[in-house]
């Protein structure tokens, strides 16, 4: 992972693919520790509101003990996007504190559930993707 943090904002990372999709969002709710609810700005005024399975994520099923745990972290790292949101980036509730970043260019972006599958990171370059695996909270899932 690059230390410095503009090197590792979504469009600076080596390892998401280019051209790629990223959307400004907010998370609307946590449905468990892969799955969130967010409402993306598509631009021209307009938002979408979808289910995101966080790409390259497996967490334990919601109704287990370390599915809760899972979850908890989620919801923890998500309030921390807006504490980095208003803190470091002036933000406000105009600003957007997630960028969503869509798992296949040009291809459809969704798996057998209906999910959008994508990779989620706050506006000073942390990836919930990343750091829920670092946390011990979810497991790599083979695409």
């Amino acid at each position: 992972m690059p230390e410095n943090k503009a090197e590792n904002k979504p469009e600076n990372r080596p390892d998401i693919p280019k051209p790629n999709y990223t959307y400004p969002a907010r998370a609307i709710r946590v449905i468990d520790g892969d799955t969130i609810v967010i409402q993306a700005d598509v631009g021209f005024r307009l938002t979408y509101t979808s289910a995101v399975r966080l790409l390259g994520v497996n967490a334990p099923e919601r109704q287990t003990r370390p599915g809760k745990q899972s979850k908890a972290f989620t919801s923890l790292w998500l309030n921390m996007a807006d504490q980095v949101n208003l803190t470091e980036h002036g933000g406000g509730p105009d600003v957007a504190p997630l960028v969503i970043v869509s798992a296949h260019p040009g291809q459809d972006s969704t798996e057998k559930y209906g999910r959008w599958l994508a990779r989620v990171f706050r506006r000073d370059g942390a990836c919930l993707n990343d750091d829920i695996l670092l946390a011990g909270m979810a497991t790599v899932m083979d695409e």
